[in-house]
């Protein structure tokens, strides 16, 4: 059922950021809404009007998105002052909180701007949200002015950020813990930002570690060594496919010559060789003039021919399909 109480602490959700989790009297509940100016709680129970209920919020979900959204401001108002970017959206997802600006952040950009993001969120400055005169609007210098006739809820920390938000804050910036953009993406000629802030930052960041640790120790080598190290093994490994491409051809020519040693124009052999070296002796019998073949290896076969072969490859694989064979290409 809905519930409408006379006040609530239910945040409805908006400015990129999901409704809050909760109960009403112990009762979860499973989604909020905003109907104009009020807010409506779906619940699993029955209440009756004029019932005195208890509102509790998911502290623990309220204190991620307080920290998170505080710190986007802090992000979005340092990227508009450092850059000249402008944020031109933001959501918090159940994975990453995503910023989006309106040009590309180069690697060394996102570098500083991370790092004067966390220098400001180590100063513990105020974080003021209130609800300005309009008259006193022009002078805050918002990011975005909102296309509204009602009440403009302004959040401001002084030198960082002045924006209109309806979301849940911080009461001081140290509250935010810190800042950490994992990734970068390009998206419509700007960039997108994955970034989490305190608990999450946190956690987030030790999983990381974790994860650098044990593929460290896979290969032997300390966490800031690894990088050179798999650069080494994946030039190993490109070096080892272009030598097995070589061995492949020069075993496919050995073969082929093998096959074609009697002088015949058409031959049908069984082998005894996986996909990839099946794969390359047809190829070198399509290179070899007037010649064609029927190749099979276990479950695979391979018909082919070359250009000037008069061998009718249609009727034997019409033939080899009647006895459940099937393929193509």
């Amino acid at each position: 059922m809905l519930v409408l109480t006379d006040h609530t602490c239910f945040f409805p959700g908006g400015g990129g950021q999901d409704p809050d989790c909760g109960t009403v009297n112990g009762v979860p509940v499973k989604s909020v809404r905003e109907n104009g100016s009020e807010i409506w709680l779906e619940v699993e129970g029955a209440f009756s009007v004029g019932e005195e209920v208890s509102l509790a919020v998911d502290p623990e979900k309220r204190r991620d998105d307080v920290e998170v959204h505080t710190g986007e401001h802090i992000l979005s108002g340092t990227a508009l002052r450092l850059f000249g970017v402008k944020n031109v959206g933001f959501h918090i997802g159940s994975d990453f909180a995503t910023a989006d600006f309106d040009r590309e952040l180069t690697r060394e950009e996102i570098a500083r701007l991370e790092e004067e993001v966390n220098r400001l969120i180590r100063q513990n400055a105020p974080v003021r949200v209130f609800y300005p005169p309009r008259e006193e609007l022009s002078s805050l210098a918002l990011r975005k002015m909102p296309e509204t006739d009602e009440e403009i809820r302004v959040v401001l920390i002084d030198g960082v950020d002045s924006c209109a938000c309806c979301g849940t804050h911080a009461r001081f910036t140290g509250e935010v813990g810190l800042l950490r953009i994992f990734s970068e993406t390009r998206l419509r000629g700007g960039s997108r930002l994955f970034f989490l802030c305190g608990r999450k930052a946190l956690k987030a960041s030790a999983e990381e570690t974790a994860l650098l640790s044990e593929a460290a120790a896979l290969y032997s080598t300390a966490k800031e060594k690894l990088p050179l190290v798999l650069k080494k093994r994946l030039d190993e490994e490109k070096e080892l496919k272009l030598e097995k491409a070589r061995l492949l051809k020069e075993a496919a020519e050995l073969w082929t010559e093998k096959l074609f040693a009697g002088g015949e124009s058409h031959v049908e052999a069984t082998l005894s060789c996986d996909f990839s070296l099946l794969r390359e002796i047809a190829l070198c019998v399509a290179q070899r003039e007037g010649a064609s073949a029927l190749l099979k290896s276990g479950q695979n076969y391979a018909l082919v021919k070359n250009p000037s072969s008069g061998t009718d490859l249609k009727a034997i694989n019409d033939a080899l399909r009647e006895k459940g064979a099937s393929g193509g290409g």
